[in-house]
């Protein structure tokens, strides 16, 4: 399929085409990075008070370095058994300790989650507007809206519709709850992290990308229809054929949320990923040299087509 696109007068393809390594680079890296900071926050102590056994407090306020003036000090800070310190912050109970502290505060999560919906939404941006190059016939070259009968047929126009919907709906989600704060508790709780609405959004904003990217997959699967018996690479071979174990391609119109589900479910089983691993894998091990000469052959077969 690609030999047989020849030079077409057009200068570059859209960002959305050429520059998908470097948007889902960050949004890939921004997954890891929020998988990192929640790992340590779910295995965090958040009690509060939280309450040790063993060493006096003020062995743990003066530290093992303390002379003997610093360890007198807190003696007389402390006092006795329970006596608060003036900081409100820690308890002695003679044979252990209690502080006061704020390690339960959600910021952390709250941030990050923030930070991930707006990484996840631009996976939706992007896949959008590459499936605006698949249904525009001045972009694509292919039958409008990718049916064969426009106008009878209105194809994967409505499809478009709702993945340009859920795009618009992921810019709010993407609008950070954490830069809110109100206080509550009498002033005590007067900063707090707005981190359970962050979740949510971030919930529904993979939500709507999985449906955004569902929706593009089965475009594409049905643009692979137009370019018949020719065959792509192995590895999107792989997911054209597993789309189409679930979906068959669109002739006429017909309702397209069974469909647009059926692939929605595709991708949160990781079926895609099992799909082309294997092929990714294939290319993994090639040298640089052997990808070098690949490229160097593959521009020497246009500049020979474009002589003709």
């Amino acid at each position: 399929m690609y030999s047989s696109h020849n030079y077409t007068g057009q200068v570059q393809d859209a960002y959305s085409l050429r520059c998908s390594p470097q948007v889902h680079g960050i949004v890939h890296d921004t997954i890891r990075f929020v998988g990192g900071v929640l790992d340590v926050e779910l295995n965090s102590a958040t009690d509060n008070p939280m309450v040790f056994s063993g060493a006096d407090g003020f062995e743990i306020v003066c530290g093992d370095n303390a002379t003997l003036e610093d360890q007198e000090a807190a003696r007389q800070d402390w006092g006795g058994v329970l006596k608060k310190r003036t900081s409100d912050t820690f308890y002695n109970a003679g044979d252990g300790f209690v502080i006061s502290g704020g390690n339960f505060h959600g910021e952390y999560p709250a941030k990050v989650l923030d930070y991930l919906a707006i990484g996840v939404s631009e996976l939706g941006n992007i896949s959008e507007r590459r499936l605006e190059r698949l249904v525009n016939p001045s972009l694509s070259g292919l039958p409008a809206f990718l049916t064969n009968e426009p106008g009878l047929n209105s194809g994967f126009m409505i499809a478009h519709c709702t993945s340009a919907a859920l795009c618009s709906e992921n810019k709010v989600l993407s609008h950070p709850s954490s830069v809110d704060t109100i206080s509550t508790s009498g002033a005590k709780e007067d900063h707090v992290s707005m981190g359970g609405f962050a979740a949510r959004k971030a919930l529904e904003t993979v939500s709507h990308v999985e449906t955004i990217v569902a929706i593009e997959i089965l475009a594409a699967c049905q643009a692979l229809e137009n370019f018949r018996p020719l065959k792509t690479t192995d590895a999107l071979e792989a997911v054209h054929a597993l789309v189409r174990e679930k979906v068959p391609p669109l002739g006429v119109d017909r309702y397209m949320t069974a469909d647009i589900e059926a692939v929605t479910e595709i991708i949160r089983s990781g079926a895609i990923v099992e799909a082309v691993q294997p092929h990714l894998a294939l290319h993994s091990h090639r040298t640089a040299a052997e990808m070098e000469a690949e490229i160097l052959e593959l521009r020497a077969q246009l500049a020979e087509k474009e002589t003709k």
